[in-house]
C-alpha cells in the first residue's frame, strides 16, 4: 500500500514538472498566425518559410507576406514604396492596409534612430489602417552586425563582441565607420526605449527579436570552447552580411521564440550541426528572449508550481499513513 502511495506521489509530481515546462514553452502559442515581413535579404533568410516551418513543427498555421527590399532599411522603403526585390501578396504600402494581420515584423538596417522611427510610425499607421489591423503586433527585427572586416577603427577587422559592445554616435550618422555601429547592443537598446517613450506617442506596444544579442551570447560561448568546433561566432557567417545554414538557424528560432513565446528546445537543426550544438543555440535563444525586456516573453514563475506539488506529494502521503 505504500509503495503505491509513493509511486503515485512521484506520478503526480513529473507531472507537474511536466506541466511546469510545457506552460513555460506554449501559453503564448496560436494555432493560426498572418505574418507580414518588412525588410531585406536578413528578414528573407530568418522569416518566411522557414517560420512557416518551425510553426508546423509545434502546429501553428503560419500564412506569411513581406516587402523585400535587398540591401536596404526601412528609410529608403519609406521614399520608395513600390521598389522591391520580392514582395507577397503585393507591395508594403498596399499589403498592409488591404490584408489582415496579426503581426508585422520591421528589420532596421543601418539607419539613424530618426529615420526608423519615423518609418516605423509610418508603417504602423499604415497597417492600422484597417479596422481588422487595430491588435496587430508589431516586432522590431534587429539583425546581425554587417561587414565586420571593415567596422573597427579606420575601416579595420573587429571581432562581433568587441563590435556589438560599441558605441553608435547619434551625432555623426555620415561616418561609414559609425554607421556600421547602428548594429550594436546600444543602438538597439535605445531605439526600443525611443519607441517604447511618450515622445513616439504610440498606443502600440512594440517589440522586438534581439538576434543580435543572441550571437553576441553565442560568441562568448564559442571564444570559450563550447560551442563544439566553433570558435568565434564569424565562422557562421556566409559572407560579410549573410549567416550561413547554422548562423540562419539561430536567426529563425530568434524570431520564433519571441512572436510566438515558445521555447525553441527540440526543434530541428540544419545538416551538420551536432545535438549538442543545437541544444545550446536553442538554450542561448531561449533565455535572451526571456530575458529581454522588449520582447513580451515571459516565463511563470516557479515558486507556485512548487508549492502545489509540494502539497500534492503531502497530500497523499497523509492518505497512505491513514490507510497504513
Amino acid at each position: 500500500m505504500r509503495l503505491n502511495a509513493i509511486i503515485r506521489c512521484h506520478l503526480v509530481f513529473a507531472t507537474l514538472v511536466f506541466a511546469i515546462s510545457t506552460t513555460a514553452t506554449t501559453s503564448h502559442a496560436a494555432q493560426t498566425s498572418r505574418i507580414y515581413h518588412v525588410g531585406n535579404s536578413l528578414s528573407n533568410q530568418t522569416g518566411n518559410e522557414y517560420l512557416q516551418a518551425l510553426g508546423a513543427q509545434r502546429g501553428i498555421d503560419v500564412t506569411y507576406g513581406n516587402h523585400i527590399a535587398a540591401g536596404n532599411g526601412l528609410g529608403y522603403m519609406i521614399a520608395n514604396p513600390e521598389s522591391a526585390t520580392g514582395w507577397s501578396p503585393t507591395t508594403y504600402s498596399t499589403a498592409l492596409p488591404n490584408n489582415a494581420w496579426d503581426v508585422v515584423t520591421l528589420q532596421t538596417y543601418g539607419d539613424t534612430y530618426d529615420t526608423n522611427k519615423n518609418a516605423i510610425k509610418q508603417m504602423m499607421n499604415l497597417t492600422r489602417q484597417n479596422a481588422a489591423n487595430q491588435a496587430t503586433k508589431f516586432y522590431i527585427f534587429e539583425d546581425w552586425p554587417q561587414d565586420l572586416e571593415h567596422a573597427g577603427p579606420g575601416s579595420t577587422p573587429v571581432d562581433y563582441s568587441q563590435h556589438w559592445l560599441s558605441i553608435y554616435d547619434a551625432n555623426n550618422p555620415s561616418d561609414g565607420v559609425n554607421r556600421l555601429k547602428t548594429w550594436s547592443r546600444g543602438y538597439s537598446d535605445q531605439l526600443m526605449s525611443d519607441l517604447r517613450g511618450a515622445a513616439f506617442n504610440s498606443p502600440v506596444e512594440i517589440k522586438r527579436i534581439r538576434t543580435g544579442e543572441v550571437f553576441y551570447q553565442l560568441d562568448q560561448l564559442a571564444e570559450a570552447g563550447q560551442l563544439g568546433t566553433t570558435t568565434e561566432i564569424e565562422q557562421w557567417y556566409a559572407d560579410p552580411y549573410h549567416m550561413g545554414d547554422f548562423g540562419a538557424y539561430a536567426s529563425q528560432l530568434t524570431m520564433f521564440a519571441a512572436v510566438y513565446g515558445q521555447n525553441p528546445a527540440g526543434l530541428p537543426a540544419p545538416a551538420g550541426m551536432t545535438p549538442d550544438v543545437a541544444a545550446k543555440v536553442q538554450q542561448t535563444v531561449w533565455n535572451v528572449v526571456t530575458n529581454d525586456p522588449y520582447s513580451g516573453v515571459t516565463v511563470p514563475e516557479p515558486s507556485a508550481f512548487a508549492l502545489l506539488g509540494i502539497s500534492a506529494v503531502a497530500l497523499l502521503r497523509r492518505r497512505s499513513r491513514r490507510a497504513a
